[in-house]
């Protein structure tokens, strides 16, 4: 009995160590429930991760160290490596894995214990409709891994993710999640390299990752990224680890008007190389023609990893009186110290209403334009000065009426526009502003800019002087940017042609918690725009549209050269969960005056208000859908409300203030 006591102690004791010894490929035994699954995980090396899960895209154990040294499989579009990688380096049990299937981004919103109780009815009903959502109550700049700031990044792991959760106790959804990650090519391993700005050797800089995790969320093809540095065996180096969930890229968009609506059908991760594949149908219902043109357009992403992107479009249709041909490649900045620049060229004709003469006519243009620019960071803040020099050549073969101040914009032209300015950028991370739960990125910074240029034209060669300012920053009571621009051309007698004075300003509060898990968000939009001196024809008027309109109202011609807007929304984001698509309400005032007086409070005023419901699910392409109710309090005689809508509306961004393509103020 003793002998047995004492190698029964001896092989307690060894045991552990045998077991840290043995290949970490094989997987760990299964754990009575989820919730186990932290409680298993090292001290030392778990704080980190278990700081990163608010952002909902990390496991619950942390990278075993040795693990992480692993080689990636080189077939890098085998589905199954992918997996069989993670498992080794996420060390997950058993038990999560569906058809050797992972979704990190829902483990920590399984909840097995608490509807067992439930009838089967009833559980189905909770798996399709319910989730525990995870707000940020405010915009943050922190990470749990900061403290590694400065090591050396021993090297870079990637782990890619599929779209769908196929780790659902549904089946109805676990079959149609797990069709869609079928369908869907998972992004290719070496199209993520290309887009990581970090490599191995270099030291870690935070600013920099927060920079590329903006860049690849930017990407239409990707739902969210997180990039996790942890410490390496070696004293001083650390291991980043890549987390990028997919979206499921394609997808399709309705967009009805007055007069052509639009159908389009694309995959925004063709062959899971990033590339985007698009064709678009215009339809007119009023002359029943379902095929009036189309369009077919590629876009390469990223080319040979020098971060300038390629866009091939060509369209034709409506009788051969519709016939386009652009190219355009661009490089933009991406780092404070940086060199940016791109070719466009686009030969067009089209039939374009002409309002100022109430006519629709026959336009043929070819349009060239190039430019270039550097930034260099000029203090340890990301601070950076930049220069750009953009040439445009704008030649219209058919076109509408022009003289010297009829129809200015379709003047044929040269100009030349010369850019110099500062500007610093940083980010926040918030979500459950524009989207439905995924990460944002709000930028803070400021850029101040003098644009001066000259313009050689049909009737006259005029000078060019223009200033933009813009500043962004989080608040006490939530999230302020505002922009002023002032721009004119200078005529032979030195007096302000087409001068424009533009002034933008948008404030959203921070995430305000109601009961049931409800949360509610409070938007204020406020700009203006003014025109002096303007001429006479197409593009010297403004009306309410674009990012300043009265939601579904039809303004009819109604016109001006001076416009003010205001526009408040509250926004109510719901805890339902129907299928993957999340709800939000929203309400909404529009109003504004417009005319043309230089005084907008002397001009006419107009409201609109409306209520409606959002939805959309962020593992898909399309944007957002909307069913909306409007009414127009108060307008002209020539405006109508189209009262209900349904369709799609463009994901909404605040401003950045990187230095972007140089031009001249727009009057919108």
């Amino acid at each position: 009995m003793l002998l047995t006591t004492i190698l029964l102690a001896v092989g307690l004791a060894v045991a552990p160590l045998v077991a840290s010894s043995q290949n970490r490929d094989t997987i760990p035994p299964k754990s009575s429930s989820l919730q186990q699954i932290s409680c298993h995980a090292m001290e030392s090396r778990d704080s980190i991760l278990r700081k990163a899960l608010t952002d909902n895209m990390l496991p619950s154990r942390p990278l075993p160290v040795k693990e992480r040294h692993a080689e990636p499989d080189k077939d890098s579009d085998a589905k199954e490596s992918d997996t069989l990688m993670f498992r080794r380096l996420v060390n997950l049990p058993e038990e999560l894995h569906i058809r050797e299937r992972v979704d990190t981004g829902r483990i920590l919103n399984i909840k097995i214990d608490t509807i067992r109780h439930k009838s089967k009815l009833a559980r189905k009903f909770h798996d399709i409709f319910s989730y525990t959502p995870s707000p940020t109550g405010r915009l943050t700049t922190e990470r749990p891994d900061k403290q590694y700031e400065g090591y050396i990044i021993d090297s870079v792991i990637i782990i890619r993710i599929p779209a769908f959760d196929e780790n659902v106790k549904n089946k109805f959804l676990r079959w149609h999640y797990r069709v869609g990650n079928n369908i869907h090519v998972l992004t290719r391993q070496e199209r993520i390299l290309k887009d990581i700005l970090i490599k191995p050797g270099d030291r870690l800089n935070f600013t920099d990752i927060s920079r590329n995790e903006v860049f690849l969320r930017e990407q239409n093809f990707i739902n969210d990224v997180q990039i996790l540095a942890q410490p390496d065996n070696t004293p001083g180096h650390v291991v980043l680890t890549v987390f990028v969930r997919d979206k499921f890229s394609i997808g399709g968009e309705f967009e009805s008007s007055e007069d052509d609506s639009r159908l389009s059908i694309y995959d925004n991760n063709f062959l899971g190389t990033g590339n985007t594949l698009k064709f678009t149908n215009y339809i007119n219902f009023d002359e029943k023609r379902f095929a009036k043109a189309g369009d077919i357009s590629y876009k390469f992403n990223n080319l040979f990893g020098s971060f300038t992107d390629l866009t091939t479009t060509l369209g034709y249709g409506d009788r051969g009186n519709y016939f386009t041909v652009h190219n355009r490649l661009a490089k933009p900045y991406i780092r404070p110290t940086d060199i940016a620049g791109g070719l466009d060229h686009n030969f067009s004709r089209d039939m374009e209403d002409i309002a100022s003469m109430d006519s629709v006519i026959r336009t043929t243009s070819n349009i060239f334009s190039a430019w270039a620019g550097a930034s260099i960071k000029i203090a340890p803040k990301e601070t950076a000065l930049f220069f750009n020099l953009r040439y445009e050549y704008r030649h219209f073969i058919e076109g509408p009426f022009v003289n010297r101040w009829v129809n200015r914009y379709y003047h044929n032209n040269k100009s030349l526009l010369v850019t110099f300015g500062i500007y610093r950028e940083h980010f926040y991370r918030g979500n459950l502003i524009y989207g439905f739960g995924r990460t944002e990125d709000i930028a803070y910074g400021f850029k101040a800019e003098i644009l001066g240029g000259y313009s050689w034209g049909r009737y006259d060669n005029i000078p060019y002087i223009g200033a933009r300012l813009s500043s962004g920053h989080r608040t006490r009571l939530g999230y302020l940017t505002a922009s002023a621009q002032w721009g004119s051309y200078l005529s032979s007698l030195n007096r302000y042609n087409q001068m424009i004075t533009r002034f933008d300003m948008l404030f959203f509060t921070h995430l305000v918690s109601l009961r049931r898990n409800y949360h509610l968000r409070q938007f204020f939009k406020f700009g203006t725009t003014i025109g002096s001196n303007m001429m006479v024809g197409h593009g010297q008027t403004i009306t309410f549209n674009g990012n300043y309109k009265l939601r579904d109202v039809s303004t009819n011609n109604t016109t001006g050269t001076s416009r003010l807007y205001f526009s408040p929304e509250t926004v109510i984001f719901s805890p339902w969960h129907v299928f993957g698509f999340r709800f939000s309400l929203y309400s909404f005032l529009d109003s504004g005056t417009l005319g043309y007086d230089n005084n907008p409070f002397k001009n006419k005023f107009y409201t609109a208000v409306g209520i409606g419901i959002r939805f959309r699910n962020e593992k898909l392409s399309f944007s957002a859908l909307q069913l909306r109710l409007s009414y127009l309090v108060k307008g002209s005689p020539t405006m109508s409300s189209q009262y209900f809508r349904f369709g799609h509306e463009q994901r909404l961004n605040t401003n950045r203030f990187i230095p972007t393509e140089p031009g001249f103020i727009e009057f919108e």
